[in-house]
């Protein structure tokens, strides 16, 4: 009897190999697919795979099996074959089978056979020129962000297009990674030509990788008529009122205001938006709309500022020359009537000092305080409200005149041939006499004193230690009156008829013969004017050059003194008992008659504001 167990064996394992060989060949024909990224590039009963089951761009599609499939010597997954299902074989046709020609199955020996250009990796047949998992190898796998071509891993992007933060964008083009984004340099105003470019100012735009004033009409503004033309705010013709000629360097206007037949034309900016087509300028403002709430349009200047008149201004301020809404200074005089008194700019009187003699001089302060300079051969102090701070004792003849300087030391000038410097709690610090009678004193920003004296006809500077520096000679006269300008030059009036300016080294620059009596009073502004009061009852304002501007004859007696403020605005005393104050041009603006005899001398406020409220109303600190 044939034994029939060997020869059933061989027969089984010879059926599970011929079924794995089946199996893989599927597979492999599953592979004939294009490469995927995902499952759903396979067909339904299909999967992406890639390198051990990885899913991965540029994988295989193959059959989805169960999962034992490919595992050629598991017993367990085969059905075992039933010998009732055999037909029996007779011995006599049966050659035998000798157990020793047999090789029992062995799962080592059977192998996965691959179609012609794919290798085995791993159990599973791939192409190593593609397979991103196994990429010119097993196991070689690509970046995230790269693909498989020809055995080498490279950018997934196609020819001329590079790989910009993930996106596959052209080369040559203007983008670039800049803080890990992908940006196009060539329209980023954030970027623009290069990662550390940004646009601002007058050319917020990007075009093109430069930056530029406008890439379309909507960035010229709202501005009617405008159009973008080569990345440039341009006007459509000369209908608008905002355009500057850019051909002949006209500001702004139109075609007739001189510019070329192809007229190119911007809008004004920064500052001076506008366009005052009249004035063919750029400016600020054309009406009181174009400014802030608190401002108004200067119609000359096209600027925007505080006020152009002093309606503009609040409670009792006025528009100064530098359209300022300021507080015009006070008014201080010395009386006859053995009075000071102190006017504000309006001309009413806010306090009245009275004293023991005729009042011949008056200074005041930056800080609101009055000196006065009296025949009771006393000079005071008197604080802004009109109290006596302290009254000096020292001189033994009539005061004349008086001065302070800007730290508060006063000078004074007497009859009894000395002339004194106090300190400002009114003790003397030096005296000097031979003088003769003092009649009329001055002190200039650094301390230089000038007196001029009645019986010797001279005028004289002295240095802040009171020594003679120069003495001035040239009048005919009797010197009654002295003033000194920012810059050294003295001007003296005397009984000659004549007022003169005199260099800072003493020398004679004009002599002014205008007036037809004394010259009792003199002053000067900061920018060289000489104001004069004379017996022949005018004032008159000369220009630096030595000329008379105006001549002001509303007085009944002589202009016994003169002060002119820091807007121009001229101050008058005379033996009529008024005060009057001129304007700029002469013209009188009030006058004021609260005197009851001759008023010798005027003072007017150093131009110090800021000890006055908005409504202009004193401060006292």
């Amino acid at each position: 009897m044939i034994n029939e167990q060997p020869m059933n064996r061989g027969l089984f394992f010879l059926a599970l190999a011929c079924l794995f060989v089946a199996l893989v060949c599927m597979g492999c024909m599953a592979t004939q697919e294009a490469n995927c990224t995902s499952d759903e590039d396979c067909a339904a009963d299909q999967r992406c795979v890639s390198g051990g089951g990885v899913f991965a761009r540029g994988g295989v599609c193959i059959d989805e099996a169960p999962s034992g499939a490919l595992d050629a010597g598991a017993d367990a997954d085969v059905t075992p074959a039933d010998d009732a299902d055999v037909t029996p074989v007779d011995d006599t046709d049966v050659t035998p089978v000798d157990d020793t020609d047999v090789t029992p199955g062995d799962d080592a020996d059977v192998g996965v056979e691959c179609p012609s250009g794919e290798e085995e990796c791993n159990g599973i047949c791939v192409d190593l020129q593609v397979d991103p998992g196994h990429c010119g190898g097993c196991g070689n796998a690509c970046e995230a962000d790269e693909m498989c071509s020809q055995g080498i891993c490279e950018s997934h992007c196609p020819a001329g297009q590079f790989d910009c933060a993930g996106q596959c964008r052209p080369e040559d083009q203007g983008f670039l990674v800049c803080n890990g984004q992908c940006v196009d340099t060539e329209d980023d105003p954030e970027h623009c030509g290069d990662c550390q470019a940004p646009c601002d100012g007058n050319s917020p735009f990007c075009a093109g990788g430069a930056c530029v004033e406008c890439v379309g009409a909507a960035d010229c503004g709202e501005v009617q008529f405008f159009e973008c033309e080569n990345n440039q705010c341009i006007c459509e013709d000369e209908r608008t009122s905002q355009e500057i000629c850019a051909d002949e360097g006209v500001p702004c206007g139109t075609a007739q205001d001189g510019c070329a037949e192809e007229l190119i034309c911007n809008y004004c900016e920064g500052e001076t938006p506008l366009c005052d087509s009249g004035a063919e300028q750029c400016v600020g403002c054309l009406t009181n709309l174009d400014c802030s709430a608190d401002a108004v349009c200067d119609a000359d200047t096209g600027q925007c500022v505080a006020c152009v008149s002093d309606n503009d201004c609040a409670g009792e301020n006025t528009c100064s020359s530098d359209n300022e809404c300021i507080c015009l200074p006070n008014i201080y005089t010395a009386s006859y009537d053995n009075r000071a008194r102190k006017i504000d700019f309006q001309g009413d009187e806010v306090w009245s000092f009275s004293e023991n003699g005729l009042v011949r001089g008056i200074a005041v302060d930056s800080e609101g305080y009055v000196y006065t300079a009296a025949n009771d051969n006393r000079v005071r102090k008197i604080d802004p409200q009109g109290d006596e701070v302290w009254s000096f004792t020292g001189h033994t003849e009539w005061v004349w005149a008086i001065a302070v300087d800007n730290e508060g030391y006063v000078y004074t000038a007497s009859s009894d041939d000395t002339v004194r410097k106090l300190d400002p709690q009114g003790d003397e610090v030096w005296s000097i006499s031979g003088t003769g009678w003092v009649r009329g004193i001055a002190v200039d920003g650094e301390g230089y004193v000038y007196t001029v004296s009645s019986n010797h006809h001279t005028a004289r500077k002295l240095d802040p230690q009171g020594d003679e520096v120069w003495s001035f000679g040239g009048h005919n006269g009797s010197v009654l009156g002295v003033a000194v300008d920012d810059e050294g030059y003295v001007y003296t009036a005397a009984i000659d008829d004549t007022a003169r300016k005199i260099d800072p080294q003493g020398d004679q620059v004009w002599s002014f013969t205008g007036h037809t009596d004394w010259v009792r009073a003199i002053a000067v502004d900061r920018e060289g004017y000489v104001y004069t009061g004379s017996r022949d009852h005018t004032a008159r304002k000369i220009d630096p050059q030595g000329d008379e501007v105006w001549s002001f004859g509303g007085h009944n007696g002589s202009v016994l003194g003169i002060a002119v403020d820091d807007e121009g605005y001229v101050y008058t005393t005379s033996e009529d008992t008024t005060v009057r104050k001129l304007d700029p041009q002469g013209d009188e603006v009030w006058s004021f008659s609260g005197h009851t005899n001759s008023v010798s001398a005027v003072a007017v406020d150093p131009g110090l504001y800021a000890t006055y409220d908005s409504q202009c109303q004193p401060v006292v600190d």
